[in-house]
């Protein structure tokens, strides 16, 4: 079962660079959040919500002041400076429960390949795969024995 979190966020008025700046220096990151069927909303997230999220794939419970429900979303795109160390701006993705869609999930590998013991070397191409799921179901990652592998050997799956 995918994890599931909670985040509280403050309504942000599109189009205000100065309040931006403003929330930004206070440890806020602005958030748009948008899906299929319902209106996208803008909103400002506290900083250690995000550097405080978990590994793998996980649902949101976004809680925007104001509004009466919950938004339920996955973490699409985070956006950072031009070094690359804070994020500055984060898109969040709301899904419709019992409608497919497209994610990124991690995969993890797992064992000690056999090819190792006699100077192989363990190449690993993909990182994430795409999945298409309903909400519910989107694993948190997807985890692969290689243990059997033997130098030379290749593992491919196909669904």
């Amino acid at each position: 079962m995918i994890q599931r979190i909670e985040w509280k966020a403050l309504p942000r008025t599109p189009g205000k660079k100065s309040e931006i700046k403003a929330y930004r220096r206070k440890g806020y990151i602005p958030v748009e959040v948008y899906g299929k069927g319902r209106e996208n909303a803008h909103a400002y997230i506290y900083w250690k919500n995000l550097a405080d999220r978990p590994s793998g794939m996980f649902l949101i419970d976004l809680k925007i002041e104001g509004e009466e429900e919950p938004r339920v979303c996955i973490l699409k795109d985070i956006q950072y400076n031009y070094l690359g160390d804070q994020p500055i701006h984060v898109d969040l993705y709301e899904v419709t429960f019992g409608v497919e869609l497209d994610v990124e999930v991690p995969v993890e590998l797992t064992g000690k390949p056999k090819g190792l013991e006699v100077g192989g070397i363990l190449e690993k191409h993909l990182n994430t795969v795409i999945v298409r799921t309903v909400p519910r179901k989107i694993p948190e990652k997807i985890v692969v024995d290689v243990s059997n592998l033997d130098v030379g050997d290749v593992f491919t799956s196909e669904i």
